[in-house]
């Protein structure tokens, strides 16, 4: 191999390495340019507190800065650097690990035909587990002041009730997580899945002096964490 020869393939393969850089350096360029927009849709737990009527009924209540709105609700927030959008998102709780893993003494429990069904001696309380529709959002920006209010199911106001009743008798109990499964896109239509176990956590003082504490019965935490 002559010197002429020598020089060409020092070239070829400085040129090659050379390539081989630039192609790096556009790809790691991209990968930065797609995570500047990429979203991160988290859901962000919330204080609460049930309340109870004399005709047996009673209602949760969701702390603010300032006051409780009725319903249980969490924030829906996007935490990342670019709009979420085509966001779905359900509900799901195992209704029958509730009911077989605790004693339920005076009363009883079922559910059969999308019926969960509580019977006391002179009480009948009947929630309705209708088929959920998605829970569907078309757009979360990047902004926390954007969050959105994702109402708990009803149900889970009797389930706290129950668990909350248990709990005050010192009988021994077990609550099955809350579980919100959902995805959404990116604006270059990436698909991101998660699931999140939103849990319910009793405290006996909260932080805000909004109303007299006494007009409630039970007070907790809403939870959230990666499953």
């Amino acid at each position: 191999m002559c010197w002429t020869d020598i020089l060409s393939t020092s070239v070829s393969a400085a040129t090659l390495i050379a390539g081989i850089a630039t192609l790096m350096t556009v790809l790691e360029m991209r990968k930065q340019r797609k995570e500047s927009y990429r979203p991160i849709v988290i859901p962000i737990g919330k204080y609460y507190s049930l309340k109870s009527y004399q005709d047996g009924r009673y209602q949760g209540y969701t702390q603010t800065t300032t006051s409780y709105e009725p319903n249980l609700y969490i924030d829906l927030t996007n935490a990342g650097l670019g709009p979420a959008i085509n966001i779905i998102g359900k509900w799901v709780f195992n209704f029958k690990e509730l009911i077989d893993r605790n004693v339920w003494p005076n009363i009883s429990i079922s559910l059969e035909n999308n019926i969960f069904c509580i019977k006391a001696l002179n009480f009948t309380c009947n929630n309705y587990i209708e088929i959920q529709e998605p829970i569907r959002i078309d757009c979360l920006l990047a902004n926390d002041k954007n969050s959105m209010k994702l109402l708990l199911p009803n149900y889970m106001i009797t389930v706290i009730k129950l668990i909350a009743d248990k709990r005050k008798q010192g009988l021994p109990f077990f609550m099955p997580p809350l579980i919100f499964c959902y995805e959404y896109r990116d604006v270059g239509d990436s698909k991101f899945i998660a699931e999140y176990k939103i849990t319910f956590e009793e405290i006996f003082q909260l932080n805000l002096p909004i109303e007299p504490l006494l007009e409630y019965d039970e007070h907790g935490k809403i939870n959230v964490s990666k499953k």
